[in-house]
């Protein structure tokens, strides 16, 4: 019996893609412009303690999943903060850009990768993102036999 519970790097891969495949449309429903990244803001204006004047059930919905949007948005930009550069700009590319980017012009913006090297350098980014998301809640254990 180990103490340290061994990590299932696929399946936690494939938690990190599927979060960071929300991107786009989580930056839509926030409106939050694709162009630059960081976390999403509010506008600063001063409000009423009170947000149900005047809207109807169906503006608070909306108002409300735009709020989500931004809290999930929040979570994936802090992890790509913390992250190495390279693996970064990798995820960058590939999952927040207006367009995804194929390996090819990924490579051409890393400057000294071939497009036969992202995909190993993909790879290790999404295990670090899979470690830095919101405290690790994507990562996934083995099952202990």
């Amino acid at each position: 019996m180990s103490l340290i519970k061994e990590i299932d790097v696929q399946k936690s891969r494939n938690n990190a893609r599927n979060v960071l495949k929300t991107f786009r449309p989580l930056a839509r429903i926030a409106g939050t412009s694709l162009s630059s990244l960081h976390s999403p803001s509010l506008d600063g204006m001063p409000r009423s303690d009170r947000i149900d004047q005047g809207l109807s059930p169906r503006e608070l919905e909306l108002l409300k999943e735009k709020y989500e949007a931004g809290e999930e948005l929040n979570k994936i930009v802090n992890a790509l903060k913390n992250i190495s550069t390279r693996s970064y700009w990798t995820l960058y590319y590939s999952y927040c850009t207006k367009d995804p980017l194929s390996y090819i012009q990924i490579a051409e913006r890393l400057k000294w990768y071939s497009d036969t090297s992202i995909s190993y350098l993909k790879r290790q980014a999404l295990s670090e993102f899979y470690e830095a998301y919101d405290h690790g809640s994507l990562i996934e254990y083995k099952e202990e036999k």
